[in-house]
């Protein structure tokens, strides 16, 4: 293969599982099932989010047609190669790539919770999914400001650091310091310190303490440092504690706990 080559593999088949592999100069970077993307592998299996994103793939985790969650994608493959022309460039017949890229239906997040004042709403979709299971602590967070906001999404990035135990790899200090000043984490130090951190697999388990394996766990904190930099600080706030939450197997009542322990003002007692 020749330097600087880009080569995506797209495999569909009734009789096994599908695949999509990207390699880059022989390395590959990224390997998952397009029907389920949430489950990635691969050298840097986070580096193609945002397109795969836009593209409309399935991030959903569920793997049980009995989950309320499961999602079937129809489109998969379709998406797929509409992901390997933009990363190679090579354009396709039209029946193999979208005309365009799918749109979500508006969505009102916010559809039937019953909020005191509608300025929460600036809480975002990890809000509205905070208001679901502690809707006390939204309203805390909310009456606490902006400047304990701001440092609850550093003691929540800070928290998922620790669970994801990405302490003492190479470069693991550099972004921890930057979570706790507050400051962006460069994409070039994302990819540094992903190359040191186990390797996601294509299918999550679970340890005797019931915690994510530790691959599964690396690659959340690898996607929660993509996905950092809501400027608002109310939704920085209930975005980190949300990456936190699912890098602990969506466990939140240990996360809210020790939050409370931690912000004593989050009182939250007689709502």
């Amino acid at each position: 293969m020749s330097a600087g080559t880009d080569v995506v593999v797209v495999f569909d088949s009734e009789h096994s599982d599908a695949q999509l592999q990207w390699l880059h100069d022989g390395d590959l970077r990224l390997e998952c099932d397009p029907y389920a993307v949430n489950w990635r592998s691969g050298s840097d299996p986070d580096a193609l989010l945002g397109p795969m994103r836009e593209l409309g793939f399935n991030f959903s985790a569920a793997d049980e047609p009995d989950d309320p969650a499961w999602v079937y994608d129809e489109d998969a493959v379709l998406r797929a190669f509409a992901l390997a022309e933009q990363v190679t460039g090579v354009k396709f017949p039209e029946e193999l790539v979208p005309v365009e890229a799918p749109e979500d239906e508006p969505e009102d997040v916010w559809d039937g919770v019953s909020l005191p004042d509608d300025r929460m709403r600036a809480a975002g979709t990890s809000g509205a999914d905070l208001a679901g299971t502690d809707l006390p602590l939204l309203r805390a967070l909310f009456q606490a400001g902006d400047a304990v906001c701001q440092e609850i999404a550093r003691w929540a990035e800070e928290w998922a650091f620790d669970e994801a135990e990405v302490a003492g790899r190479p470069h693991a200090e550099e972004v921890l310091a930057a979570l706790r000043s507050g400051d962006d984490v460069p994409d070039l130090l994302i990819f540094q310190v992903s190359r040191h951190l186990d390797p996601r697999p294509m299918m999550p388990t679970r340890e005797a303490d019931g915690r994510l394996d530790r691959g599964s766990r690396h690659s959340l904190f690898l996607e929660m440092l993509h996905n950092r930099g809501n400027t608002h600080p109310l939704a920085a706030a209930c975005d980190a504690l949300a990456a936190a939450a699912a890098l602990d197997a969506g466990r939140v009542h240990r996360l809210h706990a020790d939050l409370r322990r931690t912000f004593p003002q989050l009182d939250t007692t007689g709502h």
